[in-house]
């Protein structure tokens, strides 16, 4: 029972994804924003930039398709993209591999939901309906052995990934069994160590 407890991460409270992608956005003039899960707009309609694409099957967004129709249509390249549709390490992982080949040169791509705080906040099939992050802790781990990924974990809002390419070149992140079958003791023994854990203040330069 000792991992049902909550895990000892002390997130920002003063600073939300809607701030971070606005940061970027203004800091490197980026124009062109894609979103993967734009569910009610809460960030989706406060993003500033020029041109921006929503992708959600139900709602929120400007195109109503799964993301795996998205990408097999999406002819389009983006300055930065945030991840925030299904939270399941297969669906994430796709999402990230598509969103790695069609980022511009220098773009940042954004990943929510990685910091679960229990055992039933990352629950997959979802155990209940309170805040769900589902396990997309598990894909940090595999980017984590991937040398042309940069990654830094922002301690705000249930934890934000922010990954840059090493090279201009498309990447593979193959479905790997053992990502998929980590168990949650795994991540609570392991993330200190392999998530690179930084506060807002500390990715300025990043």
């Amino acid at each position: 029972m000792t991992y049902i407890k909550n895990v000892n991460i002390e997130l920002q409270k003063n600073i939300t994804r809607i701030d971070l992608v606005n940061f970027f956005i203004k800091k490197y003039k980026f124009k062109d924003y894609l979103e993967i899960g734009c569910y009610r707009d809460f960030l989706f309609s406060k993003v500033e930039v020029k041109n921006k694409v929503g992708v959600d099957p139900l709602c929120g967004g400007t195109i109503r398709l799964k993301s795996d129709d998205f990408f097999l249509k999406n002819k389009l390249f983006f300055d930065i993209i945030f991840i925030d549709g299904l939270h399941i390490y297969n669906q994430v992982r796709k999402d990230l591999e598509n969103s790695l080949n069609c980022l511009n040169k220098n773009g940042i791509i954004m990943l929510h939901d990685c910091l679960p705080q229990n055992i039933f906040n990352q629950s997959v099939p979802r155990v209940d309906f309170g805040t769900w992050n589902g396990d997309v802790w598990k894909l940090i781990f595999q980017i984590s052995e991937i040398s042309d990924i940069t990654f830094k974990v922002l301690t705000i809002d249930h934890g934000i990934c922010i990954i840059k390419k090493n090279a201009n070149k498309n990447i593979s992140l193959e479905w790997s069994k053992k990502y998929q079958n980590l168990k949650f003791k795994y991540y609570v023994d392991n993330f200190k160590e392999k998530f690179n854990l930084v506060k807002f203040s500390e990715i300025q330069d990043f």
